[in-house]
């Protein structure tokens, strides 16, 4: 199956979840995140600030807030290029490229990950074998081939896990881990 023809599977089983399903589904994703040892360890998370029918990441942002831990959310500088910048409050961000929360440009507040850095990834399905089908623009697969360091944790709601082997180029970068609301994945 084309990835095209997955992506707008995967994206119609999420936007049709019901909200109650969607909100007690959020709750255990973030609380297993949240209590996590690769969140507790780390000083830096990495997250995508969610939107549309993403698995909201505004519990997990708050507490690691809360935690003390630095945090650090994308912005688009490009075709496929993206950088992280460090926020104090998700009340710093702004509508930018493709409708999603970003924060402002400032080259003194670029992050970089290291071996004590979490970074949560979306994606519209997740495999046994640890492959994400994105969204197709590559934006992680490239920011992970040039940042290899940090822990990968995909975060999905249970509906799109399938234990069937995803279509994956050389170029897609598996995670490391990955958690729904009916499972912790981790990669051997």
């Amino acid at each position: 199956m084309y990835k095209s023809t997955l992506r707008r599977k995967y994206r119609h089983l999420r936007d049709n979840l019901s909200s109650d399903k969607r909100h007690q589904a959020e709750t255990i994703i973030a609380d297993r995140v949240i209590s996590s040892d690769e969140f507790n360890k780390c000083d830096t998370l990495f997250t995508f600030v969610s939107a549309g029918s993403e698995v909201s990441t505004s519990t997990i942002i708050q507490k690691a807030l809360e935690a003390g831990k630095k945090l650090a959310v994308p912005l688009v500088t490009g075709k496929h290029d993206m950088c992280f910048i460090y926020i104090n409050s998700p009340e710093e961000l702004k509508e930018g490229k493709f409708g999603i929360l970003e924060p402002a440009y400032d080259e003194r507040n670029i992050a970089e990950p290291d071996e004590n850095s979490l970074l949560l990834i979306p994606g519209l399905a997740f495999d046994a074998t640890m492959n994400r089908l994105g969204y197709g623009g590559g934006y992680y697969d490239k920011y992970l081939s040039i940042h290899p360091e940090p822990f990968k944790l995909g975060i999905c709601f249970h509906i799109q896990y399938t234990q069937e082997h995803l279509p994956h180029d050389p170029t897609d970068i598996p995670v490391d881990m990955f958690i729904t609301e009916n499972l912790v994945k981790r990669g051997v």
